[in-house]
């Protein structure tokens, strides 16, 4: 805490801001190129979520509930102030920010040390996120993009550095950038007008269908086969566009989908401590959390079936969701490293639990 008392100031000057609900950053849409628009804030942002993050936890093993609680809620605003803002880019920051953020109230939550009222509040910020929705608006403002760097190339046939680097193209023997770069200086304008057709039609077809807002489900296995099609489209005039902006979109729905259910499972878990403040347990069925602690009880939005809950013999509980692979792992995370316990995403259950007493 002593280390971290130099950016107080600072802090405090974010607070003080952070009560303005309708601030926003000062970006600029209305450029000729959008590949130019800088996004400076967004480092900064995370940088500030892990401070805070860093400040929490501190606060709470110093006992400090209070602070540790309105640090926590100076993030989810910072959080939110990025939230209207149109690129892919910036949603998948937010998404980090919330990873970053869950740290000090998952600590809190596995020492039973937040009270009803914060527990509440936390309940609350959480249900205003919506990743799914935050997908599907990304992927639409991406296609607008796309189109109009289309007709930015269309006007501007010698700039096309922001969008690839000619002068490493012209260095490399890769004879599909050699194509691309050729095409983006040299092509028919009528090409790149089909560029933009493909761009809007692979993105409906294949990237769309991933998630569903009126199920609240994601479809791991439309994302899987977006990323297919995607990298399997036949390089052509038509669609070399297209063939640069669909696999890398298929893989950001995953990590919308999962910062969604860790959204939800973060919700329950609140809910869950604040049924074990009042009846001294934790239920023996999420069913008996609503409404008295959380309107309705999420369900995993991988499949769209309840959520696996169960309480452990410790008397604590196992909640997960079964998770990318699209299976009941039991419960069992999946690591990329078993060395350095990194978290494979892709593999094992999505998880919410603390470590046995």
């Amino acid at each position: 805490m002593l280390a971290l008392s130099k950016y107080d100031s600072t802090i405090e000057e974010l607070r003080t801001a952070s009560l303005l609900p309708y601030a926003r950053f000062p970006l600029t849409y209305d450029t000729a190129d959008p590949a130019s628009i800088l996004l400076p804030h967004l480092a900064s942002l995370k940088g500030c979520a892990q401070t805070l993050q860093l400040r929490a936890i501190a606060e709470l093993q110093a006992g400090q509930m209070e602070r540790a609680f309105n640090d926590i809620k100076l993030t989810f605003r910072l959080i939110e102030s990025a939230h209207t803002e149109p690129t892919i880019i910036s949603q998948l920051v937010r998404n980090a920010m919330l990873h970053i953020i869950f740290q000090p109230i998952w600590e809190g939550l596995a020492d039973h040390r937040w009270n009803e009222a914060q527990l509440a509040a936390f309940e609350a910020e959480l249900g205003k996120l919506d990743f799914l929705a935050d997908c599907q608006s990304g992927l639409h403002w991406e296609r607008i993009f796309a189109v109009t760097e289309i007709d930015y190339l269309l006007g501007s046939r010698n700039q096309i550095k922001n969008i690839m680097n000619y002068s490493e193209m012209n260095a490399t023997s890769d004879s599909s950038f050699q194509f691309q770069s050729w095409l983006a200086r040299y092509a028919p304008g009528g090409w790149l007008e089909q560029n933009k057709i493909a761009c809007c039609r692979m993105s409906l077809a294949l990237l769309t269908p991933i998630v569903n807002l009126g199920t609240r489900t994601a479809s791991p296995a439309n994302a899987v086969q977006a990323r297919n099609d995607g990298n399997g489209i036949k390089l052509s005039p038509y669609n070399w566009i297209t063939r640069l902006m669909i696999p890398g979109l298929s893989r950001s729905s995953e990590k919308f989908a999962h910062a969604q259910s860790s959204v939800d499972l973060a919700r329950i878990a609140c809910a869950l401590e604040r049924h074990r403040i009042a009846h001294g347990e934790f239920p023996a069925s999420l069913d008996s959390l609503a409404p008295q602690f959380i309107e309705k009880i999420p369900h995993d939005i991988i499949g769209g079936q309840p959520l696996h809950y169960r309480r452990t013999d410790d008397g604590q509980f196992a909640l997960y969701s079964i998770g990318w692979n699209e299976k009941d792992d039991g419960g069992v995370v999946g690591l990329l490293r078993k060395s350095d316990e990194s978290v494979d995403t892709e593999q094992g259950d999505w998880v919410w639990r603390y470590p046995a007493k």
